[in-house]
């Protein structure tokens, strides 16, 4: 068969994921639920597909065109297979766990298929990881929730990461301060054209400008909010900021770079307070995102979710050891192999058939000891 032929069995954007990759993410995957079951998150798992009405909700204009629909033969009705997960945790959490007590600390991980690939994201299907709380409104949760984002991260391996977080609604009440429909200033807030924006009405201009100019490291970008001409109606997501952002300088160590961008928006359709965007200089895109929104009956919400294909472009480049894995040689007793496995954990590889060259056929198999005497040596 062909490259040709071989690349043409999967549509573009979906792949096979084979060893040592596929045991790499997961490994991940493992470190991650290990991480968050240590901050009391429980493992919920969502189905692959569900009828369009209840996947969607109420967010059909931001995820509709992202999810690949099929009709259900048994019931001729719509269903979606998910392009997102947080959605379905709402769902859930609104109506299966409704009576359960709050905080409600919810984590999930599972794969997600979307229609249409970004330019940095080349694949279709996916992993998505996750956290939500559920049923607090305070910095507090806030905190949790950013925290346990860089610690995972941190406790698989991903370095070098910064937080770069934003007020997505501060925008848009900025914009209905001054009178302007926020479509007018979204585009040259998105390009930081100063220039563009002095032009607008001065009230108008002396605001986006003072908003802009706020952006960059967290510890410089507090004062300069508090200088600016802010409306009233604004002051409530800065003191949050405030708040949470003392929170962040204390659990977080100093190896977590924390910027702030009041003007972003991007990505954060249906986000009422604090949302953030997670980065390391080791990744091209970034690696999650996260924030604070309302379940669809209001219920207060924070979570954050990462992406398997962000996070296994850093793992991929790293040199990792190899696993540890022993090779029994054939006519080892099963006595002796059950022993390393059962009683000392190890992993075994039993040979099946008379080896010419024992040491060879390991090596072969990717071991990286042998059982020689009875006794376990490096090779």
């Amino acid at each position: 068969m062909t490259k040709k032929n071989i690349s043409s069995l999967l549509p573009d954007g979906v792949k096979d994921i084979l060893p040592p990759y596929a045991d790499m993410q997961l490994d991940m995957e493992n470190s991650f639920f290990r991480t968050l079951r240590t901050f009391g998150y429980a493992h919920v798992r969502p189905p692959l597909i569900e009828f369009v009405d209840s996947l969607l909700g109420g967010n059909a204009a931001i995820y509709g065109n992202q999810t690949f629909k099929i009709l259900d033969t048994s019931t001729h009705k719509m269903m979606g297979v998910r392009a997102d997960m947080t959605m379905q945790i709402g769902r859930i959490a609104s109506m299966r766990m409704r009576q359960y007590p709050r905080p409600l600390r919810l984590m999930y991980g599972g794969d997600v298929l979307v229609t249409h690939a970004h330019l940095i994201r080349t694949d279709r299907v996916f992993k998505q990881y996750g956290a939500e709380l559920i049923g607090l409104d305070n910095a507090n949760s806030d905190g949790e929730i950013v925290n346990l984002a860089v610690t995972a991260l941190q406790n698989i391996g991903i370095k070098k990461l910064s937080i770069d977080v934003c007020l997505p609604l501060l925008p848009r009440l900025c914009a209905r301060a001054v009178d302007m429909d926020f479509s007018q200033v979204q585009a040259l807030l998105k390009k930081k054209d100063f220039s563009a924006i002095k032009k607008l009405p001065s009230r108008a201009a002396r605001l986006f400008t003072d908003l802009l100019n706020s952006s960059g490291n967290a510890k410089n970008s507090l004062p300069l909010l508090k200088k600016s001409s802010l409306p009233t109606s604004v002051i409530p997501l800065i003191e949050r900021l405030k708040e949470m952002l003392a929170i962040l300088d204390v659990i977080l160590d100093d190896t977590v770079k924390v910027t702030v961008d009041v003007c972003e928006t991007k990505g954060f359709p249906f986000h009422n307070g604090i949302a953030f965007t997670i980065f390391s200089k080791d990744a091209l895109g970034e690696l999650g995102r996260g924030g604070r929104y309302a379940l669809q009956g209001g219920e207060p919400s924070v979570g954050f979710s990462l992406y398997s294909d962000s996070l296994m472009q850093i793992l991929t480049t790293k040199d990792r050891p190899l696993r540890r894995c022993v090779y029994a040689p054939f006519g080892t007793s099963c006595d002796r192999v059950k022993s390393l496995r059962e009683k000392q954990g190890q992993s075994v590889i039993c040979g099946l058939a008379k080896e010419q060259d024992v040491k060879q056929a390991a090596t072969s198999l990717g071991c990286t000891h042998l059982l020689e005497n009875n006794m376990i040596k490096s090779i």
